[in-house]
């Protein structure tokens, strides 16, 4: 028996149901609408089953068509959905106020300003050119905000995908491609990088646009499924051993020495040791200071009483930096003969370039696909995390779109592989950035930049500039997400340890690998031997309880309860 009010409710969906017209192009329920949960009679739940799913085939045209049911095609139904899943500013233009407007400006100038120091920061670390990474600061950013779902995901350069490409493709370079390398043999100071420079960059720029082919790839097919096999253990870990890793290489800027640059940790202390003698003094202490100052700043601006004066100073501590050592270098001909600096910075838009060849593509895919796996699952991630927050969701497969087809637009424009930044998603949201519109105002930051600042660089320390990095690395060695693995499930442990340590001492690709196959293989075996726990009742309650662990229960004649 259904009560009065459940019946009066169940009466109004019937109704609504029943003189639904099937021609009529008005869906059921608008976007805003509620899903009412009622009781339906047999027939009638019969009914509505066949009217939603005739409005299913309807919304689907090759259904529809494979069928010959060409009568039941809804155009306005299936049109109208299906482009503000592929074109989301048809969702969030509409949406924008005059309040919104300042906001998303506020956001944008933030994190324009923010981007500039880190995009040249990660550029140094993949071994191209300071501008490249203002170019992946700035096209991919364009292109994401027209295609991309996440209302407060900001795309761009980041530290792990520029160490996974830089160990990834270092000694690719054939000997036709880089004599010199190959000359001075394989333990060179300098890296073919350094030697070979636009042979190096045609290398990193087809990498980009193979990721970019993965990742749309992938979403056309729906196979970003796949990502889920890399669990959390496997990718914290892996981000805690990149991490150390990208510290440590940073140590020769920091020291003011040359050393060839290596993708494991024992190398690197190798080579810092067989130069320590040539450690600049004077760079290792004004190194430290920025450094200090930097972690000094991040603990100021984000205390829980401070930051609500000081958090518009939050994304700025990056830019101090950059301008307090351009103006020591700039000023001092004395630091200018004893320190590195950047030096010059082409002015202009970026331009556009095919450097790709088909032989190039199979040499960089293994390093394209170790980006493709981490960048997305890092993108998506924080997105998810983002909208959560916010109260709206996202398409993971449209993300995985949206950053394919900003990669391989930005391959074509000289920018290197783009995805979710943290650091800068983080302070969008915390600026109050409501749309993409932050993100295309922060793009604009960058164009501006590229057109007329470029020289304010010049003397830019390369000191400041891996300060910069090895600050924004140190919150991903992520100690306090280990310690819970290892109360929560020792074997989430060991492999959040093996890819850790692996990617410290094999390197990024062997070391996700490894991480993957021993996560693959756990998955597997507990699917083979499932957990099984037979449950019974304790007495006198409506609790059940396996029965290895209460001594004393009762079962339910004829009812066999578990839990897998």
């Amino acid at each position: 028996m259904v009560g009065p009010t459940r019946l009066g409710a169940a009466q109004e969906v019937e109704e609504v149901v029943v003189n639904h017209r099937e021609d009529d192009p008005t869906p059921l329920l608008e976007d805003d609408g509620h899903i009412k949960l009622v009781s339906l009679s047999v027939d009638r739940s019969d009914m509505v089953s066949k009217l939603l799913e005739r409005r299913r085939r309807g919304a689907n045209p090759i259904s529809a068509l494979s069928n010959g049911n060409f009568a039941t095609i809804n155009i306005r139904a299936m049109l109208i959905p299906f482009v503000k899943r592929r074109f989301p500013p048809l969702v969030w233009v509409p949406q924008v106020t005059r309040r919104t407007l300042v906001d998303d400006l506020v956001a944008g100038l933030t994190v324009g300003v923010m981007a500039i120091p880190q995009a040249m920061s990660y550029a140094a670390i993949v071994g191209v050119p300071y501008v490249i990474g203002l170019y992946t600061a700035f096209v991919p950013v364009v292109v994401y905000a027209f295609v991309g779902t996440s209302r407060h995901l900001v795309v761009g350069p980041v530290a792990l995908e520029s160490l996974l490409i830089a160990s990834g493709l270092s000694g690719l370079l054939t000997q036709s491609e880089c004599p010199k390398w190959y000359a001075q043999g394989k333990s060179s100071l300098k890296s073919q990088s350094q030697l070979c420079p636009e042979e190096y960059t045609a290398l990193v720029l087809a990498t980009t646009f193979v990721v970019g082919l993965l990742e749309t790839v992938s979403s056309i097919f729906g196979l970003g499924v796949l990502l889920r096999f890399l669990g959390k253990p496997v990718i914290t870990g892996f981000t805690a051993g990149s991490a150390i890793v990208i510290m440590t290489s940073q140590l020769k800027d920091v020291f003011g020495i040359k050393i060839p640059n290596s993708e494991t940790l024992q190398e690197v202390v190798k080579n810092i040791k067989a130069e320590a003698h040539h450690t600049s003094g004077l760079c290792v202490a004004l190194a430290l200071t920025f450094i200090a100052y930097l972690l000094f700043h991040r603990f100021v601006t984000r205390h829980r009483v401070l930051k609500r004066y000081l958090w518009w100073l939050q994304p700025l501590g990056p830019l101090i930096v950059v301008i307090v050592g351009a103006l020591m270098l700039g000023n001092s001909p004395h630091l200018q003969s004893k320190l590195m600096y950047v030096g010059h910075i082409p002015e202009g838009m970026p331009p556009a370039r095919v450097a790709i060849t088909s032989e190039m593509l199979g040499r960089v895919f293994p390093t394209a696909f170790g980006a493709f796996v981490v960048g997305d699952m890092e993108a998506i991630a924080i997105g998810k995390g983002l909208a959560d927050k916010n109260g709206y969701s996202i398409d993971s497969t449209q993300e995985l779109l949206a950053q394919g087809v900003a990669n391989l637009v930005g391959s074509f424009f000289s920018c290197y592989t783009a995805t979710g930044s943290f650091s800068r998603s983080a302070v969008n949201d915390m600026v109050g950035a409501k749309t993409q519109l932050a993100a295309l105002i922060s793009a604009l930051v960058v164009m501006f930049t590229l057109l007329f600042l470029t020289s304010w660089f010049f003397w830019v320390p390369k000191f400041a500039l891996a300060a910069i990095v090895i600050t924004s690395v140190i919150p991903l060695v992520d100690i306090g997400s280990a310690i819970q693995l290892y109360k929560m499930s020792k074997q989430d442990f060991v492999v959040w340890l093996t890819a850790a340590s692996l990617v410290m001492f094999l390197g990024i690709l062997q070391g996700i690998a490894a991480g993957a196959a021993l996560s693959l293989a756990i998955v597997i075996y507990e699917t083979a031997k499932p957990q099984i726990s037979i449950l019974w009742r304790i007495p006198g309650t409506t609790i059940y309880r396996n029965i290895k662990q209460e001594s004393t229960g009762t079962f339910i004649p004829n009812v066999f309860i578990c839990r897998l």
